[in-house]
């Protein structure tokens, strides 16, 4: 009676909570990029909201299907997608670790996405750009001038700053890879007539477009959109 006790105790105490407290450390051990941490721990924080509390063994592939719609009713495919290869993750390490004896995300199929970005033309970003500068917006202007002209992530020019130039290469920590690039200064996109140098020499501040970095990038960048 006591060994049974003990088992029953064992398996009322196996949630998915208990579960991924322990995925979280096999997370740890693997070298993953920045951004990719950031994506999972939030997507575990959603995992834990919706079924953290059930045993998991318990757990069917009906829940996993309202977990992954959360993303797909809101046209959000690429969110669900991630969601889809993180619960996959999750359960095929809780069946090898002896915590499950199924995946119930086998006999789920992964969401379609289907890509709806276009690309912007010359004369559109030129009518942006012009509309930025009759309203003032400074800011906006400036940041759509690096974009155009080093390609890089909102987030990346957010926190170019002249101090990064060296030996006339402009140093980038791309923050969603993590990758360390270089570009030239010399770098120039000739159907605007400027190149990087041009861009960065006409900055009154130490930081390309902002007189601080990343964070307050973020509440001025999207309140100047908005405002466009």
């Amino acid at each position: 009676m006591f060994f049974l006790s003990k088992l029953f105790q064992s398996y009322k105490s196996k949630t998915v909570n208990k579960w991924l407290d322990e995925y979280v450390k096999i997370l740890a051990e693997r070298e993953l990029k920045p951004k990719t941490r950031e994506i999972k721990a939030y997507l575990i924080k959603v995992i834990r909201r919706e079924i953290g509390d059930k045993l998991i063994k318990e757990i069917t592939p009906a829940n996993i299907t309202k977990i992954i719609k959360i993303y797909t009713d809101q046209d959000k495919a690429p969110s669900g997608k991630n969601m889809y290869h993180l619960l996959t993750d999750v359960f095929r390490e809780a069946y090898a670790q002896g915590w499950n004896d199924k995946n119930p995300v086998d006999p789920i199929k992964c969401p379609k996405v289907v890509v709806k970005r276009s690309r912007m033309t010359l004369n559109e970003f030129k009518k942006i750009l012009n509309e930025a500068e009759k309203t003032g917006n400074k800011v906006m202007h400036k940041a759509m001038m690096l974009a155009l002209v080093t390609g890089q992530r909102r987030s990346d020019i957010a926190v170019m700053k002249k101090s990064n130039v060296k030996r006339n290469h402009l140093l980038i920590d791309q923050y969603k890879t993590g990758a360390k690039i270089a570009l030239p200064v010399k770098l120039e996109c000739k159907k605007m007539g400027m190149s990087l140098r041009d861009i960065i020499d006409s900055y009154k501040w130490q930081y390309c477009c902002f007189k601080t970095g990343r964070r307050t990038y973020y509440s001025i960048f999207y309140g100047n959109v908005l405002r466009l």
